[in-house]
């Protein structure tokens, strides 16, 4: 039956079978006992079996030497179950969860979310940076009242300063969403799989408030959510679900550890938002896997706690709409931002870079970037080459050439080995275009930035 010179054993008790390989988690041998079994199937794909600890999956080209092959194992494999003591009953068991598994409802969680990051998405393609610094999330958002970036921040991805990372970030989320979704969905219904997300996006809120992050985005932390709830389902209702609705328990542990570990060797990974939504989603499947397997409608309290949750997202969009298209909204925005204290200089600057850089700012834009620039530069104690380089454009664009040029020498004296600013100064200069403003360096965390000795603080131009 099976190719390769493998082979099943069935014994009185169980059967020796292939793991499935090291997808399945288990590359060896394993032992199946009989009264173990709670689903299993043979599907185009191959044998499938569940039992209550784990997913075996035997593909049919890498273990059959037929089609029919797999079709034949699983009815022995019901033969064998149907002549044990009290095999009738887990019979009818598995023929429960075989009706359940037959289902095939709409997944409209999955879709509508899925939905929502393209389109969030292509509007990144459209007003980024823009997009991104007025949606990104971060712990001073809740002192300047930007409560929106709360649920914006879970559908912008990726970095507008470095090309092709938006694309990457959104790929990588949204495969590992669509893988679990599913799994959530289906024995949780489209409203349960609703309450998971929203959730697991609190809980990764508040998990970046505790850590106190500057700027979060992406929909990482609605993922581990989903992956919470598939870890609770798998732990606490293997007995009900159909085989094709888990995942092999090894392997999916194994995943969840490494993404565990990433934050530790990636520090652009906001790992308390990963943990955040992980604890969230699974205490929210708790709450309503409860009585699974759930044919039944969901209750009014899950019913209100989704539409709730896609009416504040509705929000959301609606408070940051204005905020892109407005007319003065930023400039608005950005005297508003300059007011508080807490607000990091790095959130100023790259307002007022924004506004700085826009084609043709006006003098109500240039007055709000001056007074950001300003305030991040004395905030970072005229310290940070970045923070300097956007004041010294926003000297420039206000046609202050020689303030201009001081400024950005004091950014070359800081990083003389970064060459844009040297042809920032070259273009204030007037040796090379005003409009031709040099490519700039990657953001911080993509880029290897040697350790340059800063002048001593008591030298001209430095203050404390």
């Amino acid at each position: 039956m099976l190719a390769g010179g493998r082979e099943i054993v069935f014994q009185n008790d169980g059967f020796s079978h292939p793991g499935g390989g090291i997808l399945a988690g288990r590359p060896g041998r394993v032992f199946t006992r009989y009264e173990d079994i709670v689903h299993l199937g043979a599907m185009p794909l191959g044998f499938w079996l569940g039992t209550r600890r784990s997913v075996f999956i035997l593909r049919s080209r890498k273990f059959f030497r037929s089609p029919g092959d797999a079709e034949l194992l699983a009815r022995e494999v019901l033969h064998r179950i149907s002549e044990r003591p009290g095999g009738a009953e887990q019979l009818v068991r598995m023929q429960a969860v075989d009706r359940w598994a037959a289902l095939r409802p709409t997944l409209w969680a999955t879709r509508v979310f899925a939905l929502a990051c393209l389109l969030t998405f292509a509007a990144q393609l459209v007003w980024d940076p823009f997009l991104h610094g007025m949606a990104c999330f971060g712990s001073w958002a809740f002192q300047v009242g930007d409560w929106w970036r709360f649920v914006t921040a879970i559908f912008v991805h990726g970095d507008p300063w470095a090309p092709g990372s938006t694309a990457l970030h959104l790929f990588l989320n949204l495969m590992a969403f669509l893988t679990l979704c599913p799994l959530v969905e289906r024995p949780l219904g489209s409203i349960g799989a609703a309450v998971v997300m929203a959730a697991a996006g609190l809980g990764s809120g508040i998990a970046c408030l505790l850590a106190g992050y500057d700027q979060v985005v992406g929909a990482s932390g609605v993922v581990c959510g989903l992956a919470g709830a598939v870890l609770w389902l798998e732990l606490r209702k293997s007995m009900v679900l159909p085989v094709w609705w888990r995942i092999p328990r090894a392997y999916f542990v194994g995943v969840l550890l490494l993404n565990a570990v990433l934050p530790l060797l990636l520090p652009v990974i906001a790992g308390a938002a990963h943990l955040g939504g992980f604890a969230a989603g699974a205490a929210a499947c708790s709450f309503l896997g409860r009585g699974l397997p759930g044919e039944r409608p969901a209750g009014p309290v899950p019913r209100a706690l989704a539409w709730a949750a896609v009416a504040v997202t509705g929000l959301a969009f609606v408070a940051l709409a204005p905020k892109l298209a407005g007319p003065d909204s930023l400039v608005r925005y950005a005297e508003r931002l300059s007011a508080f204290e807490r607000v990091p200089p790095e959130r100023l600057n790259e307002l007022a870079w924004l506004l700085i850089t826009k084609e043709a700012p006006d003098a109500a834009e240039q007055q709000a970037a001056r007074v950001l620039a300003e305030r991040a530069v004395e905030l970072t104690a005229r310290r940070d080459a970045d923070i300097l380089d956007t004041l010294a454009e926003v000297y420039f664009i206000a046609g202050e050439g020689a303030e201009a040029v001081a400024v950005i020498d004091e950014a070359i004296a800081i990083w003389p080995a970064e060459p844009y600013f040297r042809e920032q100064r070259r273009r204030f200069l007037g040796e090379r275009s005003a409009d031709d403003r040099p490519d700039p360096p990657p953001p911080p965390h993509l880029r290897p930035r040697e350790p340059v000795p800063l002048p001593p603080r008591d030298e001209p131009g430095i203050t404390v």
